[in-house]
């Protein structure tokens, strides 16, 4: 049997941190031609370990993006 390395939810939230803090620098909010980003972490199975919305983005992107 061999071992699997997951995320935890610490590592989890920075990636999740890191990828809306990404689309923030685009550009401005003015200047880009979408509102924003949905991201989530999921394990291995699947299952949202975190996750967040930009300001502005409807929440069926958020579970597009689970």
């Amino acid at each position: 049997m061999y071992d699997k390395t997951t995320l935890g939810l610490e590592e989890a939230l920075q990636a999740v941190t890191a990828a809306i803090r990404a689309a923030e620098n685009v550009g401005s909010r003015e200047s880009r031609t979408w509102p924003g980003i949905a991201v989530t972490v999921v394990d291995k199975e699947g299952e949202l370990v975190a996750g967040a919305r930009m300001d502005g983005m409807a929440p069926r992107f958020f579970k597009a993006a689970h």
